[in-house]
C-alpha cells in the first residue's frame, strides 16, 4: 500500500487514487482548463500546452499544495545528462514534494514502445521523479505491458467520443414553470379599515402609487418593501392553476397604511386585513442540456479506463 503523502502521484502514475468532481443532472461536473491553447492542437507545442491546463486544472481539485506546472523544462539527471521534458508537474502533499515528468505524444496512430522505453530511461535518470505519457489514439501493447511494470502512467487526451458517455447520462431535459401574477389582470388590494375610521378616509386615498404603498407601524416607520414586491412575497401562487380570479385575505396586527387629503395632508389609517383578488399567469420552458456540448476534452487512462472531463 502506497503512504497518503504519494496519493496524488500515485494518481499520476498508476491512477490509484483519482481526482473526482461532484455530479450534477447524472454526469461528472466538468473541470474548468483555463489558458487554453489552439483547440485543434496541430502541433506538438500546442498539444503540450492543452496537457500543462489539463493538469494545472486537475491539481486545483486536489488536496495538494501546487508548486508549479511548467512547459519544455530541462533537467539534469544523475548521469550528468540535461533532458527535455514536455511537462513539469512539482506538488507538496503532507509535507512531501513529488515530480511527476509528463511526456506528450501528438500522434495520429498508436505510441509504440521505444517511445516509453525511451520515457522510462529519462525517470530512471531523474532522482524521485515518476512518469507519464499522454497521447491522442493510444499505446500498442507492448508500450503498455512494459509501463505497467514500470509504473508509467499511460493516458488518452483527446476530443470526447462516443463511448466516452458509457455509464453517464449526457442529456437531460428539464422542464421549467415559472409562475406569476397575470399582468394583464393585475391583482385589486381592499384594505380592511375599522368602522370608526371611514368617515375620516372618505375624501383620501392611499398616500402613492399602488404597488408603492408600505406597511406601517403607530409611528409611520415601513414595516414591509413596497406593497407590490410584498404581495409577491404573501400571496399564493405556485399552488395555483393558470387563471383566476383567486382571493387571498391576509390578517393583520398594529398595522398601517398612510392616506392623504387632496390638500396633501397625510394621516396614518389602521389597517386590520389585505384582501388580493388576483389571476395567475405560467412560462412554460423546455431546457436541453447536453453534457457533449459542455465537455471538449476528456482524459482517459488507458488501463482502468477511467475517464475526466474537462470545458474549454
Amino acid at each position: 500500500m502506497k503512504p497518503a503523502s504519494a496519493a496524488l502521484a500515485a494518481h499520476a502514475a498508476k491512477n490509484v487514487v483519482r481526482v473526482r468532481s461532484k455530479r450534477r443532472s447524472g454526469f461528472s461536473l466538468i473541470s474548468e482548463v483555463t489558458k487554453m491553447p489552439n483547440t485543434n492542437y496541430d502541433t506538438s507545442t500546442e498539444y503540450e500546452l492543452l496537457v500543462k491546463s489539463i493538469y494545472e486544472a486537475i491539481l486545483n481539485q486536489g488536496n495538494a499544495e501546487n508548486i508549479e506546472v511548467k512547459h519544455n523544462q530541462k533537467l539534469v539527471g544523475k548521469s550528468g545528462v540535461a533532458h527535455q521534458i514536455d511537462v513539469l508537474w512539482r506538488f507538496r502533499q503532507a509535507g512531501i514534494e513529488h515530480l511527476v515528468l509528463i511526456e506528450c505524444k501528438n500522434y495520429g496512430h498508436t505510441v509504440e514502445l521505444g517511445d516509453v522505453r525511451n520515457l522510462h530511461s529519462v525517470v530512471e535518470d531523474i532522482a524521485g521523479a515518476r512518469g507519464v505519457m499522454v497521447t491522442r489514439v493510444g499505446f500498442q501493447s507492448g508500450a503498455t505491458e512494459f509501463a505497467k511494470h514500470h509504473g508509467i502512467g499511460l493516458k488518452l487526451l483527446r476530443a470526447p467520443e462516443e463511448q466516452d458517455w458509457d455509464g453517464y447520462i449526457r442529456r437531460v431535459t428539464v422542464f421549467l414553470t415559472a409562475k406569476s401574477f397575470d399582468r394583464r389582470n393585475p391583482p385589486t388590494v381592499l384594505f380592511f379599515i375599522p368602522p370608526e375610521f371611514e368617515a375620516q378616509v372618505s375624501n383620501a386615498r392611499p398616500k402613492g402609487n399602488g404597488v408603492d404603498i408600505q406597511l406601517r407601524d403607530k409611528e409611520g416607520n415601513a414595516k414591509t418593501p413596497p406593497l407590490g414586491r410584498w404581495l409577491d412575497q404573501h400571496v399564493p401562487i405556485l399552488d395555483k392553476a393558470a387563471g383566476g380570479p383567486y382571493k387571498h385575505k391576509i390578517e393583520l396586527t398594529e398595522t398601517y397604511i398612510t392616506f392623504e387629503r387632496e390638500n396633501s395632508e397625510s394621516f396614518l389609517v389602521p389597517v386590520s386585513a389585505i384582501e388580493v383578488t388576483y389571476h395567475v399567469s405560467d412560462d412554460n420552458q423546455k431546457i436541453d442540456v447536453d453534457g457533449g456540448q459542455l465537455v471538449k476534452y476528456v482524459l482517459k487512462d488507458f488501463v482502468s479506463g477511467e475517464v475526466e472531463r474537462f470545458q474549454s
